[in-house]
């Protein structure tokens, strides 16, 4: 597990290192208004994804007895769906651009519907990786694409292609990837279709197909609110705020999740399943909390200096989007705990009633603001939080306060730091100073109370690096 962590870790630092560059780059060169554009029919794509998967990858990667027909059948599913849903997508694509009254988004529609069925065929080679568990493979062909994508994207920013700068370099993808993925796994698909396999596929996937539409739905309302509601250049402050805010705990999350649910699979005691899933949860809290928090309070200099003065209304977005992302990796866990338990009901009921408290908070909150939006989205996340420890309890055995325990000593740790970093910063004038020193008192601060409090995570993580890694290189 933690050898494809270790994979993982290098891509996604390597990709956060190289995206956030490529971000501050474009966010200068670009204008918000390109971001609201881009965010506008976002939610289009990501439903007819939720299609298209149908939760039959999910159902692959757990079943322990798969054959030829398996692989084909989820190929032939993938690529039909896919067919279906961009045909739908051209067909709808000016209804889409009157819906937020603007005519470019319709073209940026198609495009990403071709997008859509071009990547299509690539689905069932990413998957057959993840249950190899060769994520060493998987993580080298993300490296490479998405560096080369963002160098093109530069590259056509820089030329003056506005919005379009976003769109087109995208069409790198499915090529590239094609050819490494062939050229490592030179598999082929029969095209051979199993009514009997889709369906009981299907019986596993179509309750986890119903949760990541619901999810997907919910998780894009406040963008299409927006997008109705206000100029684009607010949704473009919105969208480069959320984007910043995730980067957090979305690393996290694709570290540990593509590891996590193989890994959970595979394990048959139920003991090491328990004892495996706390240390995930423990450490991950462990690791992004501080993140959080810290570029919760730095937000100010963050902005400011990164991508100038022209993004300054971004910077409350930031700070309260942070908190409300905050509970993305345990939120993954969780999701991935219940799956290997086969409790794909559970998770739908979860994305309910999440949800439809989620979309009561946003009703309450529209009138108020964007500002007051993002203040819903944090009350949301913690009502999420504890329906999914009440969910982890019934299916695992663990009781809330243990569960409670378990995280408790991240967020004391995180949030003393955080006021620490306030404190020490509000007499310094320059903006570059106090994000400079804002990082180094931060990190300071949290790894000295660690070895105080003699934190767990903290040994753990230091064993990790010196058993798992050090040896490795002292090796070669």
């Amino acid at each position: 597990m933690f050898s494809g962590m270790f994979w993982t870790f290098l891509r996604q630092s390597t990709l956060q290192i190289f995206g956030f560059i490529e971000g501050i780059i474009l966010a200068r060169l670009l204008e918000p208004s390109d971001y609201g554009l881009i965010a506008m029919p976002a939610i289009f794509m990501q439903i007819s994804g939720c299609f298209i998967d149908s939760g039959f990858a999910t159902a692959l990667v757990r079943n322990k007895d798969r054959k030829d027909i398996d692989y084909s059948t989820v190929f032939v599913t993938n690529v039909v769906l896919t067919t279906f849903f961009a045909t739908i997508l051209c067909f709808t694509s000016g209804l889409i651009a009157n819906f937020y009254n603007e005519p470019r988004i319709r073209t940026i529609v198609c495009a990403n519907a071709v997008l859509l069925f071009l990547n299509s065929f690539l689905a069932i080679q990413n998957t057959r990786l993840t249950i190899k568990l060769d994520f060493k493979a998987q993580n080298i062909f993300r490296t490479i694409t998405n560096i080369v994508i963002g160098c093109a994207t530069i590259i056509c920013a820089s030329c003056g292609m506005g919005v379009w700068a976003l769109v087109w370099p995208n069409f790198i993808m499915p090529f590239l990837n094609g050819y490494l993925y062939y050229k490592h796994d030179p598999w082929f698909p029969q095209f051979k279709f199993s009514w009997e396999v889709w369906k009981r596929y299907f019986s596993f996937g179509s309750k986890l197909l119903a949760s990541n539409l619901i999810s997907t739905i919910y998780d894009n309302l406040n963008t299409i609110v927006i997008g109705k509601k206000f100029p684009a250049s607010d949704l473009g402050y919105f969208s480069k705020a959320n984007s910043y805010a995730t980067i957090p705990a979305y690393t996290l999350q694709t570290i540990v999740g593509p590891v996590a649910f193989p890994v959970m699979s595979a394990i048959k005691e139920e003991e090491t399943l328990h004892r495996t899933y706390l240390k995930l949860v423990s450490l991950s809290c462990y690791l992004v909390f501080p993140l959080i928090f810290g570029l919760a309070v730095l937000a100010k200099p963050f902005i400011l200096i990164l991508i100038t003065e022209k993004w300054a209304p971004a910077i409350i977005f930031l700070q309260l989007l942070c908190f409300a992302r905050m509970w993305g990796p345990f939120n993954v866990l969780c999701k991935d705990f219940i799956q290997v338990k086969g409790r794909t009901d559970l998770i739908l009921k979860v994305e309910v009633l999440s949800k439809v408290m989620g979309i009561l908070v946003l009703i309450i909150c529209i009138p108020l603001g964007i500002t007051a939006m993002c203040i819903g989205l944090i009350a949301n996340s913690f009502l999420t939080v504890i329906i999914n420890m009440y969910c982890i309890k019934k299916v695992g055995g663990f009781t809330i306060l243990k569960q409670i325990q378990n995280i408790i000593p991240a967020i004391l740790y995180s949030s003393s730091m955080a006021l620490l970093i306030y404190f020490a910063i509000r007499f310094i004038d320059s903006l570059a100073l106090q994000l400079i020193c804002g990082i180094i008192i931060g990190a300071s601060y949290y790894i000295l109370i660690s070895i105080i409090s003699n934190s767990r995570d903290f040994y753990m993580l230091i064993s990790i690096i010196r058993d798992k890694f050090l040896s490795k290189l002292k090796k070669s």
